[in-house]
């Protein structure tokens, strides 16, 4: 008699306990639209670049290069004497967040990367094999001039 309760006791606390992980809550995909252009137009600065593990430059002045992502799905890449100049490159990227897949095209090339956000003010953007870049960026907001 004590077994059969113990037993009926256990798969009694067993569905209570399955019930409760998987009550019907949804949950959402994280979209990472505003995190990249901000509702309208963002730019991050290139802080530092690797290739794979090995360092190659940093700059934290107005030579850095920038991204700057806008809504409409457009790019540009370059520094900010590049953008005066009118000598930036200008592509379209595509966000795929549900992956952490990006993927930017140029004129004559497509980089392509997966992302990651260490934090909202820190994003890291590494290459996929196919990608024509086999450089990783680590990219910042534009900082606010001092």
């Amino acid at each position: 008699m004590r077994k059969t309760s113990f037993i009926r006791f256990f798969f009694i606390g067993f569905l209570i306990l399955l019930s409760s992980c998987v009550n019907g809550d949804v949950t959402e995909k994280v979209d990472f639209t505003y995190s990249f252009c901000d509702g309208n137009s963002k730019v991050w600065m290139v802080n530092s670049i690797y290739r794979g593990e090995d360092f190659l430059e940093s700059r934290n002045d107005l030579s850095a290069n920038v991204f700057v992502f806008y809504n409409s799905g457009q790019v540009i890449y370059g520094n900010l004497v590049d953008f005066y100049n009118k000598e930036f490159e200008r592509g379209i990227y595509l966000l795929e967040s549900e992956n952490n897949y990006l993927e930017i095209k140029f004129q004559r090339k497509k980089w392509t990367f997966l992302f990651e956000f260490k934090d909202e003010n820190q994003l890291i953007l590494r290459p996929e094999k196919s990608s024509d870049s086999d450089l990783t960026y680590e990219l910042i907001p534009f900082p606010e001039p001092i």
